[in-house]
């Protein structure tokens, strides 16, 4: 999910925040699921490892002159996290994401759901539809619960960008 034109979220492939400074494309990408941190410049390579810790700071030269990406979780429950570039040891563009609660799904994902409930209920209690219509309903009104869920929960993330 974009978040803005440097930012980029996903449960699958991590984030990845893009600095450009000083004709240089600097990109730092990490993953909470594999632990892996990635910093290139210019696309290539100048700085990797693999942790999982909340804070986390990386140490690279470019035509001698000294950066630093520095990356903290804030509060994994919140989904508070920064993400700042340091040039000679001065912030110069820090990243803020949050994760605000999101809306609540639709009526029709809340009611489609509460339908089929009924009806896989009535029709088993009555005996008026077979089982593997009622089992394949029901899956079907967990799955609508599920994507609902799942749609809503990405639109709540929120980018703050702090130049300086």
């Amino acid at each position: 999910m974009r978040l803005n034109d440097n930012v980029d979220i996903s449960f699958r492939e991590g984030a990845s925040f893009l600095f450009e400074i000083d004709d240089q494309k600097i990109t730092y990408k990490c993953s909470s699921v594999s632990g892996k941190e990635v910093v290139l410049v210019n696309g290539e390579i100048v700085s990797q490892s693999q942790n999982f810790k909340l804070k986390s700071n990386h140490i690279f030269n470019i035509e001698s002159v000294e950066y630093e990406i520095e990356f903290e979780s804030k509060d994994l429950l919140k989904g508070n996290s920064e993400c700042s570039l340091k040039k000679s040891g001065s912030i110069i563009k820090t990243y803020k994401i949050k994760y605000n609660k999101p809306a609540k799904p639709s009526t029709i994902f809340r009611i489609v759901p509460l339908i089929l409930g009924v009806i896989v209920g009535v029709g088993i209690s009555q005996k008026l539809i077979p089982v593997w219509i009622c089992v394949l309903l029901g899956i079907l009104a967990l799955l609508i619960v599920f994507v609902s869920t799942f749609k809503s929960s990405m639109k709540g993330w929120e980018c703050e960008v702090s130049d300086v």
